[in-house]
This record gives C-alpha cells, sequence and structure tokens, in this order.
C-alpha cells in the first residue's frame, strides 16, 4: 500500500499558467497567474513586448495564507533582471504545500498608448513548481496573449482605418458614423 500511495504521489503534476487578457492602448491591465495542483515552492520570468511594461507583480489570493503568527507562510519575492524580464519566486520555508489550483501572482501591465491594436505574448520562462524538493512542472514555458484593442477613449465607440487612408469612426451598434 505504502509503495502505491508513493507511486500515486510522484505522478503529481503542477504547472503555472496565464489568463488571456484584452486591453485597450493607454490601460492599465492585470494578468493572473495559476498554478494547476500541489506545490510549496514554484519560481518563473516574465517576458513581455516592448510597448507592454510589467508595472507590478502581486502575490495571488492562494498564497497570502497566514500561520498562527500572522506571518506569511510563502515568502515572495521580484526582482528586475537586466536583460529587462521579471523574476519571481515563492517557497514555504517550513516546506507547507498547497493542495488544490488557484491563483498564485497578479502581473500588472501598463499598455503604452502608442501600441497599436493586435495579439502580444507574455511569454512565462524558465517556470518550476515544486512539491517536497521534487519538480512536478511538465514544462517551462507558458504563453499568454494580451490582446490590444482600438482605443477611441469613448466607451463602445470603434475605428478602423479605411482605403482611402482616413480614419472610420463606428458607434456600438458597428454603424459607421464619420470618416477623418
Amino acid at each position: 500500500v505504502l509503495m502505491a500511495i508513493t507511486l500515486c504521489h510522484s505522478k503529481a503534476q503542477t504547472n503555472l499558467t496565464a489568463s488571456d487578457i484584452s486591453a485597450k492602448a493607454g490601460e492599465t491591465v492585470t494578468m493572473s497567474v495559476m498554478a494547476t495542483g500541489a506545490f510549496d515552492a514554484f519560481s518563473f520570468v516574465v517576458k513581455s513586448p516592448e510597448g507592454i511594461k510589467l508595472s507590478k507583480v502581486q502575490r495571488g489570493a492562494l498564497i497570502k495564507a497566514q500561520n498562527d503568527d500572522e506571518e506569511y507562510i510563502y515568502s515572495y519575492a521580484n526582482a528586475v533582471r537586466e536583460d529587462g524580464t521579471r523574476y519571481v519566486q515563492c517557497y514555504s520555508a517550513s516546506a507547507i504545500a498547497t493542495t488544490e489550483p488557484g491563483e498564485v501572482s497578479k502581473l500588472v501591465f501598463d499598455i503604452d498608448p502608442t501600441v497599436t491594436a493586435g495579439k502580444y505574448d507574455i511569454e512565462l520562462l524558465e517556470t518550476e513548481c515544486a512539491l517536497e524538493g521534487n519538480t512536478v512542472s511538465t514544462y517551462t514555458t507558458y504563453t499568454a496573449t494580451i490582446t490590444v484593442d482600438d482605443a477611441t477613449g469613448i466607451d463602445n465607440i470603434g475605428t478602423s482605418w479605411t482605403p482611402e487612408g482616413k480614419i472610420a469612426i463606428y458607434n456600438a451598434a458597428g454603424k459607421m458614423v464619420k470618416q477623418v
């Protein structure tokens, strides 16, 4: 029986994923990083494209647990690397594992006002989840997307370029209301 428990436990897998989100140029948005299972430590590196700046990294709800002395069970830190990427690390000094999936980090991005509409990759690199000193993650890279929509500064109004090189302005119903 002990051997069966050990075999089942050794097959545990936990990975880090991130949510795809939408934004408009000039906005600040938050992307959640989720763990899919049990861990007592994790780390990853965030790489964002030009014009999309990672301005803040915050502890996610899953790792806000505190002990009886009201101290965090998980140590959590991040630092900017020389290449502009951000390294994030979390571990439990007392090896207390979380046993369920959930949000482990919040990544806050500032979208430059000059960023054009399109899809932009946010890469989680060097991802690793560990449990009792063993790596339990099955991949090291995960890519999420920030979709930047056309921004007009007015809710429910859209814009696009016409073939003549003019800007077409559309109302919430999708009807063109003006060309400039």
